[in-house]
């Protein structure tokens, strides 16, 4: 839970995917608390990242920004195939 807001950072346009697997990550008992880190994670993520990937922009221009952001994005991906398995659809059987 205390990675997925960095995902935010990231890609601010899969907030509600993101927010939708916080109850198959955390325990029941715990959804409540993890929505309670989750969203503010999020939401201060997404403030905050035009600031701090404005400042490469001003001074190395769009395109630079553009791969300043790579170093964020990158860590991403292991995540995703980790937590995969616990993402899959169930298998449905047939009665």
């Amino acid at each position: 839970m205390v990675g997925n807001p960095t995902a935010g950072l990231v890609d601010n346009s899969t907030s509600t995917v993101l927010y939708g697997t916080v109850p198959d990550l955390a325990s029941v008992a715990g959804t409540e608390r993890a929505f309670a880190l989750f969203y503010p994670g999020t939401i201060a993520s997404g403030a905050i990242s035009p600031v701090i990937y404005g400042f490469p922009g001003d001074w190395i221009g769009i395109h630079g920004a553009t791969f300043a952001t790579t170093p964020t994005t990158l860590p991403v991906f292991p995540r995703e195939i980790a937590l995969r398995a616990y993402l899959a659809p169930e298998e449905k059987t047939r009665a």
